[in-house]
């Protein structure tokens, strides 16, 4: 499956989102703030934005790679101390629904209906505020995830802004790549993402989601994700035979927002059988006194699988 969203009337246009407020605190970062693996590596900006205090907020910025066929074998992200993720997604949305360089706000569910969108390359490294995020994986050497010439893509910029001001923020992608002849394993993301829960104000909740592949792979690791809200997660694995557990964290903190604990594997380590089905039970206590939602939290179980050329998407 592949997520789906719509465009509605009222999102924001890129005049909207780029036109600056006079008191906006600038926290755009500049080449001085992020550094080259390598000489011949690719850096892409986010869009250019103003958050303002107590937003939790999510843009996205439409554009096209029209370079060669590539391998991307390392894809880091740098943010200011209000990022909460950079993503590089693919869409399947033409240039005539989203010139490049479009930028909308995609906070809501709603914001991206008929367009196609998909994890394309999940990050090897993070930085938030200068601090390296903990539990990035990156790839082993010879392994690559596919990006082919002429392919959408969005990069979703994600921001909470818990201080007093309006910020204006600009984060940026540094890509690395290898020709394809020198691939030796391609890699793709597998994510289960449950979207439709509501969690009533000062109530505990829970949500199960199944996702079955019918395929076989090798992982090279797995986490869970959720926001602060969350309380426990756990993914199990059920075949016809038995029913075991891929991981648990039964005490999940707030720190785990941007630093989940992460399940790693050596090669041959974990292989997914054909007949799998994966349940990913979350748990959340909302201690407002409003409602909390899909994106404000999340019940999202994400990994990376071998060999594969496409993203593996679930969205329940």
């Amino acid at each position: 499956m592949i997520l789906l969203y719509t465009l509605v009337a009222c999102t924001p246009t890129s005049d909207d989102l780029l036109t600056p407020a006079d008191d906006a605190v600038d926290l755009r970062l500049t080449d001085a703030d992020y550094t080259l693996p390598s000489a011949d590596a690719d850096v892409w900006w986010s869009p250019d934005v103003e958050v303002a205090p107590g937003a939790d907020q999510v843009f996205c910025y439409f554009g096209t790679y029209t370079g060669p066929d590539v391998g991307v074998k390392t894809l880091t992200t740098w943010q200011n101390q209000y990022g909460h993720h950079l993503v590089l997604m693919g869409t399947t949305a033409s240039e005539l629904d989203y010139p490049d360089g479009t930028v909308i706000d995609c906070t809501e569910t709603g914001s991206l209906d008929m367009t196609s969108v998909e994890p394309m390359v999940l990050p090897t490294g993070g930085f938030v505020g200068g601090e390296s995020l903990a539990g990035v994986v990156g790839l082993p050497d010879g392994m690559a995830v596919k990006m082919d010439q002429d392919q959408r893509w969005v990069i979703q910029a994600h921001y909470i802004n818990t201080g007093s001001e309006t910020f204006h923020a600009k984060d940026v992608a540094v890509l690395e790549y290898l020709e394809p002849e020198a691939v030796e394993t391609w890699a793709a993301p597998l994510a289960m993402s449950h979207g439709s829960f509501s969690i009533p104000p000062g109530e505990t909740a829970s949500v199960t989601m199944e996702c079955a592949f019918e395929h076989e792979w090798s992982v090279l690791y797995m986490l869970g994700h959720m926001h602060e809200w969350g309380t426990a997660i756990k993914l199990e694995q059920i075949t016809p035979s038995e029913t075991t557990v891929v991981f648990d964290v039964p005490d999940w903190a707030p720190e785990y927002r941007d630093a989940p604990p992460t399940f790693r594997y050596a090669e041959g380590e974990y292989v997914i059988p054909a007949d799998a089905t994966f349940r990913t039970t979350c748990s959340w206590f909302n201690d407002t006194d409003e409602p909390l939602e899909f994106p404000h939290e999340m019940c999202v179980s994400v990994g990376m699988v071998y060999p594969q050329t496409t993203p593996v998407i679930c969205d329940y």
